[in-house]
């Protein structure tokens, strides 16, 4: 009769013999394999959510351009009651820049034509890529609130009395003086105590305005804006 006494140990030194290289080799490329799909995976969705991230903040950026757009050209060429007038005069320096061409109209644009623009694009606005139209707007300033005159005006160069208040319009505003009759255009010299001044000092080619505008008549900052690809 014949004992086979190393059966049990040697099926455990079987079981206790590890993988071999070959197996540990396939077990390292399969998990390779799959860690490459996962930052195969990851690596998209990044991608995925960046260009999801830009593509959202140009369409915000779009809505916000074409939102302001909006308010200002609608609020441009606001003369009050003057649909009308019988007087329009401008006494700014540099009347006929662009940035102070109130009489011109409240909308001028420029179209590309190339490396040029149709008008010439006025020297003053700089750096507008070539093939980008170029739109100027000019409005009342932004949450501007009119002032009205509290007293009749003597002649063209007097002062304007408004309520003594501190908001409506500041020093070196630019402004519109109207009334249902006439217009005018003129930057604030000083603005204290509800005295509007507007002097030759520093923007005025002249301290009158050309019309004396009476009680009643409002006084609003203006403000010249250009939009364009830079």
């Amino acid at each position: 009769m014949t004992i086979l006494r190393h059966s049990h140990s040697t099926a455990a030194q079987l079981r206790n013999a590890g993988f071999s290289l070959v197996e540990l080799m396939l077990a390292m490329a399969l998990s390779l394999l799959l860690l490459g799909g996962v930052v195969a995976i990851f690596v998209s969705s990044r991608a995925s959510y960046e260009t999801t991230d830009r593509l959202s903040r140009i369409q915000e950026n779009g809505r916000y351009a074409l939102d302001l757009l909006t308010r200002q050209i609608r609020s441009s060429g606001f003369v009050g009651c003057a649909r009308q007038p019988s007087y329009i005069s401008t006494s700014l320096a540099s009347a006929n820049q662009v940035w102070y061409n109130y009489l011109e109209g409240p909308v001028r644009g420029y179209e590309a034509a190339g490396a040029s623009w149709t008008p010439a694009l006025d020297a003053s606005i700089a750096s507008a890529t070539a093939g980008s139209d170029v739109l100027v707007v000019r409005a009342p300033a932004r949450d501007a609130v009119p002032l009205r005159l509290t007293a009749n005006m003597g002649v063209g160069t007097a002062n304007m009395t408004v309520a003594a208040v501190t908001t409506g319009v500041q020093t070196n505003d630019i402004a519109l003086v109207y009334s249902c009759e006439a217009q005018a255009f003129f930057k604030v010299t000083s603005f204290s105590s509800g005295v509007i001044q507007h002097t030759t000092a520093g923007g005025n080619a002249t301290a009158s305005v050309s019309y004396p505008f009476r009680i009643n008549a409002e006084v609003v900052p203006v403000e010249t804006v250009a939009y364009y690809v830079r």
